[in-house]
């Protein structure tokens, strides 16, 4: 590529991976091994992922003369990565949730309370979700709850007279997913935790 330099480079990083990347190379000057992953934002403005490992040779007042190296797209294993991480939080809450009543010697109250801390965790951004569950007049919910435009609702009506009805939201803005900013399968999953309870 002409005109390709390391700041160039750095325009492209991902601005969160951006500090660590600059790190990265300043030690790379020191020690000659460079190897790193991160985001990039292409030209055409996809967000891609790499992977570098090189080398760097030095002139003979020990500056960085050239360096060699091997630059790889990882997209598809990081979206791999982070969809398996997804499916065992999933399937974690899901086994908890299988257990939890034969485990449990308190009221419903309590019950409810202990499964819908779990839920969050099993989501794509924990960090930044709430839940709720219903049933009658119990309810227990997560700190920071409240319905928004973007909330995810799973309910199943039980034989003993009544709905159980649990709902997600982000309290953050999040980009599209599938089901406004959730995914197909964290859809799933709730239907499947309210189908256990």
């Amino acid at each position: 590529v002409e005109d390709w330099s390391f700041e160039r480079f750095l325009e492209h990083v991902h601005p969160d991976d951006h500090d660590r990347v600059q790190r990265l190379f300043n030690e790379a000057f020191d020690t000659g091994r460079l190897e790193f992953e991160c985001r990039i934002n292409r030209v055409d403005g996809e967000l891609r992922w790499i992977s570098a490992q090189g080398e760097f040779y030095f002139d003979s007042a020990e500056m960085p003369d050239y360096a060699i190296g091997v630059v790889e797209d990882i997209t598809e294993r990081k979206e791999n990565e982070r969809a398996l991480e997804e499916r065992v939080k999933e399937l974690t809450v899901l086994q908890d949730t299988a257990q939890r009543p034969l485990q449990s010697d308190g009221s419903l109250d309590d019950v409810f309370t202990d499964f819908i801390q779990s839920v969050p965790q099993s989501f794509q951004y924990p960090e930044i979700t709430a839940a709720k569950i219903a049933y009658r007049d119990h309810e227990a919910v997560t700190d920071g709850f409240e319905y928004s435009e973007n909330c995810l609702t799973a309910q199943i009506e039980t034989e003993i007279n009544g709905t159980v009805r649990i709902d997600v939201v982000y309290l953050e803005e999040r980009s599209p997913e599938d089901d406004g900013p959730f995914l197909t399968e964290e859809h799933v999953l709730l239907d499947a935790l309210v189908a256990l309870i």
